[in-house]
């Protein structure tokens, strides 16, 4: 087949930022994986990242330089490097955490900005479009509503960066009374979420206990390879895990 580029996602660029949003890929899984693709005629390679991360430092984000550099070294003509906001999603361990502003997301971009040159491209994701997709990722009716009137006003493709106008979801999201700040702050786990009564077979009790474990830097393995971790989908749904029983 044509060679033309590979993308990989360490997602983070320090181990321990790995540990905690359960990426259990090492930095050596990543560069005996590099190697091995420069050795069989890969000349390009794009790794992707995400900035915002729940405790995420600028050390974490220094560390995302250096890998970086690092895969170059392999001998690549180009690496890409690409770099979106972290958006906390419901129905997952991190629905309890604050998303970054956009002021402090740019903030963080600009440390990667030292990327770019030498044979290294680096693009990273509009901060309010993030913040836009953090508030619909949250959202209520009220969002609903404010979606609406946004689409009304001309927000159709929005996903193609030339087509997106961060001015008609400010003034959807004032119309309809929308709190930007409200829906990107962070929960307590003891809190009653706007998603709960949506049970996609995973317990609440297991999503917290998964955050927590994050939040110490723990990971949980695969339960096709270490048994089952609790999460209750097999028994809240009436399913087995068929390749941990292959």
């Amino acid at each position: 087949i044509r060679k033309t580029g590979l993308t990989f996602a360490p997602e983070a660029g320090s181990q321990r930022l790995r540990n905690v949003i359960n990426k259990n890929v090492s930095e050596d899984d990543l560069m005996a994986t590099v190697k091995a693709a420069k050795n069989s005629g890969w000349q390009r390679v794009k790794l992707y990242f995400m900035v915002g991360l729940p405790t995420e430092r600028d050390e974490d984000l220094e560390e995302i330089v250096r890998l970086a550099r690092r895969v170059k070294a392999v001998g690549f003509k180009e690496v890409s490097v690409s770099a979106a906001i972290f958006i906390p999603k419901p129905h997952t361990p991190f629905q309890f955490s604050p998303q970054i502003s956009e002021v402090e997301a740019s903030r963080r971009l600009g440390i990667l900005r030292k990327l770019s040159g030498r044979g290294i491209q680096l693009s990273c994701h509009d901060p309010s479009s993030s913040t836009v997709e953090g508030v619909l990722s949250r959202g209520d009716r009220k969002v609903g509503r404010a979606i609406l009137r946004a689409y009304k006003s001309g927000a159709i493709f929005d996903e193609w960066n030339e087509e997106f106008d961060a001015s008609i979801w400010q003034e959807a999201f004032k119309t309809e009374g929308v709190d930007v700040q409200d829906y990107m702050k962070g929960y307590s786990t003891q809190d009653e979420l706007t998603w709960d009564h949506i049970s996609l077979g995973i317990s609440k009790r297991f999503f917290i206990e998964e955050y927590e474990k994050a939040l110490r830097e723990e990971t949980t393995g695969d339960c096709r390879w270490v048994g089952c971790t609790g999460c209750a989908v097999c028994q809240t749904l009436n399913v087995t895990n068929v390749l941990r029983k292959a």
